[in-house]
């Protein structure tokens, strides 16, 4: 275990936080660790509601680069690790809210893309992919994220051309849903959020979520790795 996500729960809500005291960058130890969290949380049947939160200055940062930069199997177990987690999130039967107080790159950016309702907080951050800039071309996963959650007229700007979107652009992308002055009022809306999410029928959420989010899972559960 990594000690770097903590994770506090009640009769119907989880809370999980990630901080490695830096900018909160997956290894394949933490992004193993948050997968079995995942796994754990869903398999708890009176939990409705997960909550996701980075630190105050970043909600991921990604993947760590230099892994993939290197290639091999090292790379390729992280990709799927990840992949893992996105699949799990993205047809969760949980609601998934996530509160993002600071920047969300690559990885990060995904996590906000397959989460149900996404909270930022303004300031000068940066949420997007970043890894046409490192020369590393995007695959077929996060594209098909992006153009499940991004608006249409945005998704170039995302993808081929690498832009990195602040708190009010990320809103209107499709990044976040709401903005918050600060954490304190990004958590409070979360709460408000989560009392709505837990009163919604389960059988019709499930099935809701089917319809909308079929194909694209169905097409992310055959990927062998992204």
């Amino acid at each position: 275990m990594t000690n770097v996500f903590t994770v506090h729960q009640d009769e119907t809500t989880a809370h999980v936080t990630f901080d490695d005291g830096k900018f909160n960058v997956f290894t394949l130890a933490s992004a193993i660790e948050l997968l079995e969290i995942i796994n754990r949380l869903e398999a708890t049947p009176a939990l409705k509601v997960l909550f996701l939160a980075g630190n105050i200055r970043t909600f991921s940062a990604g993947v760590d680069i230099h892994i993939l930069q290197a290639g091999g199997a090292a790379a390729d177990q992280l990709l799927d690790i990840m992949r893992q987690i996105l699949l799990a999130l993205y047809g969760s039967r949980l609601r998934i809210i996530s509160i993002c107080t600071g920047h969300a790159v690559a990885a990060g950016a995904l996590l906000l893309l397959v989460s149900d309702y996404r909270i930022g907080v303004r300031g000068n951050v940066k949420i997007g992919f970043s890894e046409v800039t490192f020369g590393i071309a995007l695959t077929e996963l996060p594209l098909l994220l992006v153009k499940d959650r991004i608006a249409v007229n945005q998704q170039y700007q995302a993808t081929v051309l690498g832009k990195m979107f602040n708190s009010e652009e990320a809103m209107n992308a499709g990044f976040l849903d709401d903005l918050a002055v600060d954490l304190q009022q990004a958590q409070d809306k979360a709460v408000m959020v989560a009392k709505q999410l837990v009163n919604l029928d389960d059988e019709a959420y499930l099935a809701t979520l089917k319809t909308v989010r079929g194909q694209t899972l169905e097409r992310l559960r055959s990927f062998e790795q992204p």
